[in-house]
């Protein structure tokens, strides 16, 4: 599920991904890998560092097996992600939306709505839709 509704366009949001589970692993790997290539954007561009910690990290509040990463790293980039446990944490990202990007008008996102509730499918699968 959480690889399903994972956006790389916009990967912002809190996470709890079970890492023994390989889809909700490959979330949490791109996840890292992206929060290391926007933290290099960053120094690069001479961005202020707004990570929680200091170090650049787009990765706040991370607890893995229910324990704080805090007491087991300075930075998430220096942890070894295991293969199991659970891994929760927050993510923002310093990502905007395109300036070209065109804004869904009120009438068609009504309809998108509307068409969502009249669809002949469980209310499961319409949220996962």
């Amino acid at each position: 599920k959480n690889l399903v509704e994972f956006n790389l366009d916009n990967p912002t949001g809190h996470y709890k991904l079970d890492l023994a589970n390989s889809t909700d692993g490959a979330v949490a790997e791109r996840l890292m890998l992206l929060d290391r290539w926007e933290g290099a954007l960053d120094d690069k561009h001479n961005r202020a560092d707004i990570s929680h910690r200091g170090n650049r990290s787009h990765i706040r509040n991370e607890v893995w097996g229910g324990r704080s990463l805090h007491s087991i790293c300075r930075s998430v980039a220096e942890w070894k992600m295991p293969e199991h446990g659970e891994f929760e944490f927050d993510y923002m990202s310093n990502q905007k939306p395109l300036r070209k990007a065109e804004v869904l008008t009120t009438k068609l996102w009504d309809r998108v709505l509307i068409l969502t509730y009249e669809a002949a499918c469980s209310p499961e699968d319409k949220i996962a839709a």
